[in-house]
């Protein structure tokens, strides 16, 4: 790329364009712009229809490469899938057998707490506050 300075404004232009401009050839006026001659056509590569067919050609190229899988691989990863899964269940019953051993511990401290209280009232002693 050539940079020319036209009043206080960079303006970009390709090589050739600078080299031989076509008759009546003028850069564009915007800053910071790629100028094309007006003789001049961009390459067809370009062209948002070329890009769009290009950007799906690499897609579909890319997806057969991704979805090969060694079976074996998937078969493990199933494996392992179960084995998590298990592990969370029986999990998930210890926690079960945990809680209901706390309630069952809470109902008889609250049954002995209760006998303690009615001993000392009948004893006569007094029961310090909690």
């Amino acid at each position: 790329m050539m940079r020319r300075v036209r009043s206080s404004r960079i303006i970009l232009t390709s090589r050739a364009a600078a080299k031989a401009p076509g008759p009546g050839a003028k850069p564009l006026a915007t800053p910071c712009s790629v100028a094309y001659p007006a003789t001049a056509t961009p390459s067809r590569w370009h062209s948002p229809h070329m890009q769009r067919f290009l950007i799906a050609v690499a897609a579909v190229a890319v997806v057969p490469l991704t979805s090969c899988r060694d079976p074996r691989a998937e078969a493990n990863i199933a494996q392992a899938m179960i084995e998590v899964g298990t592990q969370i269940s029986q999990m998930q019953q210890d926690q079960a057998t945990l809680q209901q051993q706390m309630d069952s511990l809470r109902t008889v401290v609250a049954r002995q707490d209760t006998i303690v209280g009615r001993l000392a009232g009948m004893a006569g002693l007094p029961l310090p506050q909690r």
